[in-house]
């Protein structure tokens, strides 16, 4: 688990030392920084509490961190490092995702959303509990609010209680609430 740790950490440091002296932006980035109602509040409130320059800082660290959740949630599930390692070193060596992380774009919090929310998938499917459902309920909310599209992720969260039903006795009824209204 050390060696994915490494890795997730060294991505974090290299994307820091070769960010550019600002942020990257794009005409899309004007709205995020100005609050326009057209975009999803998440990203916008996330720019207010680090700033732009805070921002490019930020980005890689967090999807570092939800890396090496995924990677810890690998290593549980697999008992496999060689599968966790492959797994996050494929991730960290596309070149669009370094981009994303120096831009004043919703993409890069949007992707380590996701990649959180793959790691609790990963974890309920061999731990399943209320508990965790909310966490999974709470970060889809967290990625609806930055963009839309992550509502699609609704009913795949339905679909992990019924799948995990029989080891879920007692809770189903509030666990469908939460799978299906908390995002």
């Amino acid at each position: 688990m050390l060696i994915v740790f490494a890795l997730c950490g060294a991505y974090a440091v290299y994307c820091l030392i070769t960010n550019p002296a600002g942020p990257i932006t794009t005409p899309d980035s004007f709205h995020y920084l100005n609050m326009t109602p057209i975009v999803p509040l998440g990203y916008p409130f996330f720019l207010q509490l680090s700033g732009a320059r805070g921002a490019i800082v930020a980005q890689p660290i967090l999807f570092s961190a939800a890396l090496a959740f995924l990677g810890r949630e690998i290593i549980r599930t697999t008992r496999s490092t060689v599968l966790a390692v492959a797994v996050i070193a494929a991730t960290i060596v596309v070149p669009q995702i370094r981009e994303y992380h120096a831009s004043v774009l919703s993409e890069s919090l949007f992707l380590t959303l996701l990649v959180a929310f793959l790691a609790l998938v990963v974890r309920f499917t061999h731990f399943p509990s209320g508990r965790l459902m909310v966490f999974v309920a709470i970060t889809v909310g967290m990625a609806a609010t930055v963009r839309r599209t992550a509502f699609a992720f609704v009913p795949v969260m339905v679909v992990m209680v019924l799948l995990q039903r029989r080891h879920l006795r007692g809770a189903q009824a509030p666990l469908f609430f939460v799978a299906a209204l908390v995002p």
